[in-house]
């Protein structure tokens, strides 16, 4: 199990943090410690003492993401927030992807190691192209519905559907 420390006033805390990926699965994948969190600086708050939790998704790997300067700017101002637990999360590496996908493992947060799919908001950065069809692993790793028929979620009102056409004006001459 990972070992997390807080600082609180001028003390460290140690605790033993509960993972989402069993031994079994840690031991099989290339470098685990991508997944377990535990890195210098990172936010750990109580879940039970905010009232939102937002996901900070990055649709790339973690060594890729963790660097993304963005992504600490805006993880840092959300968790600055009393009110606010932002958390991160990156798109595990194929060897991972297929054994969550084999055990029905929800993808997680890095922080607390929560289903994503339990969060408040999930958020997303659109850097380049390449990390598109990631925003689709991310969404079916979380277990969050591609389409709105299929979402868990009632709705007071129909969804609205939008579609393009062109504009009824004449063309110009």
């Amino acid at each position: 199990m990972g070992r997390h420390h807080i600082g609180v006033s001028s003390k460290i805390i140690l605790f033993m943090k509960k993972l989402a990926l069993p031994d079994d699965i840690l031991m099989q994948i290339d470098k685990p410690a991508r997944y377990i969190g535990n890195e210098f600086n990172s936010v750990i708050k109580n879940p039970a003492d905010v009232d939102i939790r937002f996901a900070m998704c990055f649709p790339d790997v973690y060594e890729v993401g963790m660097s993304h300067l963005g992504i600490a700017i805006l993880y840092d101002m959300l968790n600055r927030r009393q009110d606010t637990y932002c958390e991160r999360v990156y798109s595990p590496w194929p060897d991972l992807h297929n054994l969550m996908k084999e055990r029905n493992i929800p993808l997680f947060a890095l922080e607390s190691q929560d289903a994503i799919k339990d969060f408040d908001f999930i958020g997303m950065t659109l850097q380049y192209e390449m990390c598109y069809t990631n925003i689709l692993q991310i969404l079916d790793l979380a277990g969050v519905a591609l389409e709105s028929a299929a979402s868990r979620w009632p709705r007071r009102t129909p969804p609205r559907r939008f579609s393009a056409t062109r504009s009824s004006r004449p063309a110009a001459s």
